[in-house]
């Protein structure tokens, strides 16, 4: 707390032109008012108060950042394991059609094979009634 030199302020105040009650009574006003006034020493308190939270609140964030962090790498990993699924899934699908079109070939290459021993069955027939009829040359 600063220390004011009222006999020497009243006696500037008084060689000022003020009167002795006037001096009094400023003096008496800024009396009760320096109790409220911050000293130098006040500010370079809270200044350092104030230098000790802000390094608290950055630990603090620091801390909180940390931890988000891993919860967002969590969080990431869970979302790769989800796509690696999905890509599983797709490629899964991609192989059904892929399944289903050699299907259709098979089918496709079963059914000229059934013409085909259709007609074998046809012409062995054929041949064996010639064969048994007596028209063969």
């Amino acid at each position: 707390m600063a220390i004011i030199d009222t006999h020497k302020v009243f006696e500037s105040l008084t060689d000022a032109g003020f009167s002795k009650a006037q001096a009094n009574a400023l003096l008496g006003a800024v009396g009760e008012s320096h109790d409220t006034l911050a000293t130098k020493a006040d500010l370079q308190d809270l200044a350092q108060a104030t230098k000790a939270d802000l390094q608290d609140l950055a630990q603090a964030t620091k801390a909180d950042l940390q931890a988000i962090k891993v919860e967002l790498q969590a969080e990431i990993a869970e979302v790769r394991v989800d796509v690696q699924a999905l890509a599983h899934a797709v490629s899964a699908c991609a192989t059904k059609a892929e399944l289903r079109e050699m299907e259709l070939r098979m089918r496709l290459h079963l059914g000229g094979v059934a013409i085909i021993a259709a007609s074998l069955q046809l012409a062995i027939l054929g041949f064996l009634m010639a064969l048994f009829t007596g028209a063969l040359p």
